[in-house]
């Protein structure tokens, strides 16, 4: 077929090309549109800055332009903020329309492309707020330099901020070859989890840390996590340091939430998730709750719960990028919904979540781990049985791949269970068989992770409460499982011999004696009301079946006079 022809009659089309673009768009490869200053700057919060002029002409030798000179020149016009979004939305006359506002801006001596080895700082807040609202009024007036994301007028600036510096670095506490072990142990234990760190990114950007002196206290306390957790899970002894890198690390978080200028990135979610971990680990509940509440606000602050993908974002995003932060996250969510269910607080809700959920991984065990933390419903669920019910049989049926997340459903079945028990309710009947199965397998995955020597949080806690589940059950087969659940925590206490593991020991005994001495109580009283009846009088039971005779067969005249019954004698004539 010949090649379509155009009318002559209308003129041709062709597509309209800027022929000038300003430093930071040619900078950041981003489309410009001329304007003095442009959309893109003005949306961005960008110092629009031309170093061509508007028509191009023949360079001469004296004054050449070049695109890395003008990449130089938008580099000096912000030295310090060389990147920033906001929102999705249109810039009018009538103002912004997002619903909300981020501004990220990239540390300057970053290096690398993908995230962990980038400095980038985030700050998210909605569209209404009294930290966009300046911004947000600039772009409707027209400013060529908007007002930034900023708290102005905040309090009245009586006092001068306390800025606190590290008074330590974690490459003086341990060398680089120590954080490689411990790092090394990380990733094989408790990484196939929670896996929200790349390891060759780690690798490359804590070895830069100790050898080229690219410093940044977001990494840094993401160091100070692994190696606690690296340590708390050796099996050849743990670091000698490893109280001290606890302490620092919690230092280098608090700068992000306690002290200014409190620049948050990705990396110091991922820090505390990693604090909140070592924390259930190692400490009271209380604590491990509060750096899970933590880390989920500052999900919140940096807009870890959006898509990346309704920000327009001046930088080049890879999939990568995008896989961790919904992983970042997810696992904290998980963790503080958990958490607070384990230790009947509140979670924190956040509002208008559209982060993706996350999408079976081959290579790791994240997806499991979070649907078990997230099966664990709110208080709110507790006025509805029906809900409840539902939930328990989908958490009976969640897949278990390894022995850690075998006993951790458990713990989600067990949780979900005092929930119905708080409500005067109890498991039906048909659905004691699966959780009783539950627990058969939590208590074999409590074996095989003593073999292995894996000391999770609930190698203690999964035996012990599966004794108080199986005697609130109460039925024959719940009862005679409790000697495998005693003998398994027989057996981790032996094996730890802490004070926490004697004392649920303890407990343990004396539920189950307690449990004894009620059905004994029991029976005596079966046995009192048996003895008042004395044994010539209670009927033998023959194994012949009884002939029940029909009522005609029953000879009631023989034994019952019904003589004038109804009266009528009287009546009749004699």
């Amino acid at each position: 077929m010949p090649p379509e022809r155009h009318d002559r009659s209308e003129p041709i089309k062709y597509r309209q090309r800027n022929q000038r673009a300003c430093g930071p768009c040619r900078k950041r490869k981003v489309k410009c549109d001329g304007a003095e200053p442009c959309a893109t700057c003005v949306g961005y919060g960008y110092t629009c800055v031309y170093v061509e002029k508007a028509t191009r002409q023949p360079q001469s030798a004296s004054s050449p332009v070049t695109d890395s000179d003008s990449r130089s020149n938008a580099t000096i016009s912000r030295p310090v903020e060389t990147a920033s979004v906001v929102a999705t939305g249109t810039t009018s006359g009538h103002g912004f329309k997002g619903p909300f506002m981020a501004q990220e801006s990239m540390i300057p001596q970053s290096s690398g492309n993908v995230p962990l080895l980038q400095h980038i700082k985030t700050r998210f807040t909605s569209a209404y707020s009294a930290i966009a609202w300046p911004k947000r009024l600039g772009i409707s007036l027209g400013l060529p330099n908007p007002p930034r994301l900023q708290a102005f007028g905040w309090n009245p600036g009586l006092r001068a901020e306390f800025n606190r510096a590290p008074e330590t670095s974690v490459c003086q506490i341990i060398d680089l070859a120590e954080m490689k072990q411990y790092a090394e142990l990380y990733f094989q234990d408790v990484h196939p989890f929670f896996a929200i760190l790349d390891p060759e990114q780690f690798s490359t950007r804590s070895t830069e840390y100790w050898t080229m002196g690219k410093r940044g206290t977001d990494f840094e306390a993401c160091i100070c996590g692994v190696v606690a957790l690296g340590s708390y899970f050796s099996k050849t002894g743990s670091c000698q340091a490893e109280a001290q890198i606890v302490e620092h690390g919690r230092k280098l978080l608090d700068l992000s939430v306690a002290f200014p200028p409190a620049m948050i990135s990705i990396k110091h979610v991922v820090g505390w998730v990693l604090r909140a971990i070592y924390l259930r680990l190692t400490t009271r509940p209380h604590i491990s709750w509060m750096a899970s509440c933590t880390a989920v606000h500052l999900t919140e602050a940096i807009g870890l719960h959006r898509e990346i993908s309704e920000i327009e974002v001046a930088r080049h995003v890879t999939a990568q990028e995008i896989d961790l932060r919904r992983r970042t996250f997810w696992v904290a969510i998980a963790l503080n919904e958990y958490y607070s269910s384990e230790y009947g607080r509140s979670r924190v809700a956040l509002d208008s979540i559209v982060c993706q959920p996350l999408l079976e991984n081959p290579e790791d065990l994240t997806f499991y781990t979070i649907a078990i933390l997230r099966s664990v419903p709110a208080q709110t669920s507790l006025g509805s049985l029906p809900q409840l019910i539902d939930i328990m049989n989908h958490a009976m049926a969640l897949p278990t791949k390894s022995p850690f997340l075998g006993s951790l459903r458990a713990d989600a079945c067990f949780c979900i269970y005092r929930m119905l028990c708080s409500t005067g309710s109890r498991l039906p009947n048909e659905q004691i068989p699966a959780l009783l199965e539950v627990v058969r397998v939590a208590l074999d995955a409590n074996k095989f992770l003593r073999s292995t020597r894996h000391p999770w949080w609930n190698m203690v806690s999964m035996p012990f409460h599966s004794i108080c589940v199986l005697l609130s059950i109460g039925s024959p087969e719940s009862l005679g499982m409790v000697p495998l659940a005693l003998k398994a925590l027989k057996n981790t206490t032996a094996l730890y011999n802490t004070h926490l593991s004697r004392e649920a020991l303890g407990t343990a005994l004396l539920l189950v004696q307690g449990a004894r001495d009620k059905r004994t109580r029991e029976i005596n009283s079966l046995d009192q009301g048996l003895s008042q009846v004395d044994n010539s009088f209670q009927l033998a039971i023959s194994s012949e079946n009884l002939d029940w005779q029909g009522e005609d067969s029953l000879q009631l005249p023989d034994f019952l006079d019904l003589t004038n019954y109804y009266g009528m004698d009287e009546l009749l004539p004699q």
